[in-house]
Parts: C-alpha cells; structure tokens; sequence
C-alpha cells in the first residue's frame, strides 16, 4: 500500500515537472551576414544577454552567408550582445588573427574585433514576436 502511494506521488510529482514554460520566452532568428559587402561563408554567431536579460548564450554556424538559430525555441527575448567570428586561409586579407586551435594551420580572423572580442553590436529581440530576421552588414 505503501509503494503504491509512493509511485503515485512520484508520477504526480514528474507530470507536474513537466507543467508551464521551461525558460525564457525566445524567438526564432536567422538572418544574413555580409562583411565588406561580401556574403560570410564560414563563420560563429553568438548572442550573448545583457544585463536585465535572462537566457542562455544562443549561437550558430553561419554557412554561405546565412544563419539560424531555433535551438530551444531561439533567442530569448531581451537585450543582446552580439559576436560574429569568420576565418579564412592566410593572406586572403587583413587584421589577420590565428585561428584557436588551428595548431599552426593557415587560417586567420577576418573580422574586426568591434563584431566579436571587442563586439558593438547590439540586438534586442522583443517578446511576442513570431520569427525575426536580422541580418548584419559589416565593414572595416
């Protein structure tokens, strides 16, 4: 009788778990990431929150210029710091910075440090929004 009143309260207990909102409302973002007017064809993009906002740190690759992040429900709503890295074989351009964990292989950081270690950029995504397209155009 005993165990009995125990599983029961156990099951209660998980399907309760299981009730309302598991985070932060977030949105669905995706977008274009250009630099110099060329399309960023292999990169990192992060949204970091910022103070007042709760969430986790949200990313993705960027491929042929695009991005999108869905991964658990998106990007939470609020205010964001964001960072964008792209690399690419040495000499292919400027402000060239090694790779990490490129073990001496030739690829360099393209992007200025004002897009990533250094990022200005700021998104807010507002609440109640369906998916939002943001892209990001950036110059030297």
């Amino acid at each position: 009788m005993i165990c009995i009143r125990f599983l029961m309260g156990i099951t209660l207990l998980a399907s309760l778990a299981g009730c309302g909102q598991s985070g932060p409302e977030a949105i669905s973002v995706s977008g274009k990431v250009t630099f110099e007017g060329q399309a960023v064809e292999n990169g990192k993009i992060r949204f970091l929150p910022m103070k007042g906002t709760t969430g986790p740190v949200t990313g993705a690759r960027i491929e042929n210029g695009q991005y999108q992040i869905t991964n658990k429900g998106g990007v939470p709503v609020g205010k964001h710091r964001v960072e964008i890295e792209a690399f690419r074989q040495r000499g292919a351009g400027t402000n060239e910075e090694q790779a990490p964990g490129a073990g001496g292989a030739e690829f360099v950081q393209f992007i200025p440090p004002k897009y990533n270690t250094r990022s200005e950029l700021i998104f807010t995504v507002e609440p109640g929004r369906g998916p939002v397209v943001e892209n990001f155009e950036l110059t030297r």
